[in-house]
């Protein structure tokens, strides 16, 4: 269950459309029955093993996330130095209230209540929110956002909804119980896990717009514990620049779901983080009792996913796992097309595939074979490559048209 009002209002837009973001239908139909699942035919494994990201298979790195998607550890002790009295001025604030009343709780935080600001007011000031009885001894329980500004030398600011404190207040029989979720600056989502092993949980999500990671607290006893932080050095959590992180209740005999989306980042072709090309990734974790660990990671299918896996299976020198992405008649224009035939037409006409080069794959609005080019500079020689798919949904490679332009400047070393 999502937080409905401020969390969500604070979401920057949905990622890209396309075939790179439909992933989310993954809980849909569930992750077995999707067709981005499909199970390995036999014989062909080496196929599959150039679908896994190139990272996993000893390639050139990734490239590395812009500085910004992750807090410094300079920006985390301004975050801390902002925050560091938040929780005693909420504690002093709810001490004085001695009823389970939201107004007057509300009026102690100097908020409007629900009632008085069902649009939520102000969305990037202090917030009061019911979230739900998450205990069932008929009492809410509220999520209270305190908020300030960083402060940088002389100027203060507040970047993508400010500096914020998440507290979750909890009446216990004799006053309001203050646990402290988490301090922050930016955009955030909040979800409300119903079931988190043997009781309810809360789930923040921080860096979104960014790479999101999610920070999960049980709910015991009136207070709120932390669970599982997917920063930490045991977590097994891969974050997604511009990712989408999104959480569901399974069955009841079923630990809870947590589906990571977005934009694959690959080693050996580069797609830019902006724009069209790509191909996307949505990862199925599940809670073990200490952690949420990844079950199960499947891509979309699509002109860029074959083409990826082309290069990554001729990096690897493996040409049956390449050889099953093309139509083999087509792509060689010749109806008695072989494995061998294949061999010989990438070691002679491919050579550059085989060794270790990073492609680039341009963003362009163009349509047609411009739409999906690959571009590799070497030395001063500019290679690039137009392919051409089939159109019955698998997008298997029909031709791949090689240019070669020679007097290219070389650039600059970094």
């Amino acid at each position: 269950m999502g937080l409905s009002k401020y969390a969500h209002s604070l979401r920057v837009g949905s990622l890209q459309a396309g075939c790179l973001f439909a992933l989310i239908a993954l809980w849909a139909v569930g992750m077995e029955g999707s067709a981005l699942a499909k199970p390995v035919p036999p014989g062909q494994e080496a196929a599959a093993q150039a679908q896994e990201p190139v990272e996993q298979q000893a390639a050139p790195p990734a490239e590395e996330p812009p500085a910004e998607e992750a807090p410094s550890e300079d920006q985390s002790q301004l975050v801390s130095a902002a925050t560091a009295g938040a929780r005693a001025e909420v504690e002093a604030a709810v001490k004085a209230v001695a009823q389970p009343d939201p107004q007057a709780l509300a009026q102690a935080l100097h908020v409007m209540s629900e009632a008085e600001s069902p649009d939520g007011g102000d969305a990037a000031g202090p917030r009061l929110e019911a979230i739900g009885d998450l205990d069932g001894d008929g009492n809410l329980e509220y999520v209270y956002r305190w908020t300030g500004s960083l402060q940088e030398g002389a100027q203060a600011r507040a970047p993508n909804g400010g500096v914020w404190d998440l507290f979750l207040l909890s009446w216990d029989g004799q006053g309001w119980r203050v646990s402290e979720l988490l301090p922050g600056e930016g955009l955030y989502d909040l979800e409300v896990l119903a079931r988190l092993g043997d009781g309810p949980g809360v789930a923040v999500v921080q860096g979104l717009g960014l790479m999101p990671f999610p920070v999960v607290f049980k709910f015991q006893d009136h207070a709120a514990m932390l669970a599982w932080d997917s920063r930490s050095e045991e977590s097994r959590y891969q974050g997604l620049a511009a990712g989408e992180v999104a959480f569901r209740d399974a069955a009841p005999d079923a630990p809870a779901e947590m589906l990571v989306s977005g934009k694959a980042d690959p080693g050996l072709v580069h797609f830019p983080r902006e724009g069209n090309r790509g191909f996307g990734i949505a990862t199925l974790y599940t809670w073990d009792g200490k952690a949420f660990v990844p079950r199960k990671t499947v891509y979309s299918t699509c002109e860029d996913y074959t083409v990826y896996r082309f290069v990554s299976a001729l990096h690897l020198k493996d040409f049956r796992a390449a050889f099953s992405l093309i139509d083999p008649p087509k792509f060689l224009k010749n109806q008695d097309a072989s494995l061998e035939m294949f061999r010989k037409y990438a070691e002679s006409t491919l050579p550059e595939f085989l060794d270790d080069n990073l492609f680039e794959a341009p963003d362009t609005s163009q349509a047609g074979q411009d739409k999906f080019r690959l571009e590799l500079k070497l030395h001063d020689q500019l290679y690039t490559y137009y392919p051409t798919y089939s159109n019955d949904g698998k997008f298997l490679l029909t031709g791949l048209e090689r240019r070669v332009q020679s007097g290219i400047a070389p650039e600059p070393a970094h």
